[in-house]
């Protein structure tokens, strides 16, 4: 299942991608100007990753819904997770405020998160 996608026209577009009978198989993908596709396996398994977000020092964020943590991504696929203080918030959508900070909707608890990179 593709979550959502940051990228725009002329750019590389990244999603993130699990499977719903097999969560263990997490990750975000890349997907280039010509079409082709690449795949980056996520550390953690059975993390359920939703939302991408371009972030202002030139990764992309996302969460791991499952696991109550925010990933970022080098565009080489180079992947660091960090545990938010948080359990069983079921990390949403997220997105990159003005001043840098990542703002992440918490759906459990209806509630707005943010992490400062």
């Amino acid at each position: 299942m593709v979550t959502t996608r940051a990228g725009y026209h002329g750019h590389p577009r990244w999603f993130t991608a699990s499977n719903p009978s097999n969560n263990a198989d997490a990750r975000i993908g890349r997907t280039d100007t010509q079409g082709n596709v690449t795949f980056y396996s996520l550390p953690t398994d059975n993390c359920d990753p939703r939302g991408i977000t371009a972030g202002p020092d030139g990764n992309l964020w996302f969460v791991e819904s499952a696991t109550d943590r925010i990933g970022r991504a080098t565009t080489a696929g180079e992947i660091t997770e960090f545990q938010l203080p948080i359990h069983s918030a079921g990390l949403g959508a997220l997105v990159t405020g003005a001043d840098g900070t990542i703002w992440f909707a918490e759906d459990n608890f209806t509630t707005i998160g943010s992490y400062h990179p």
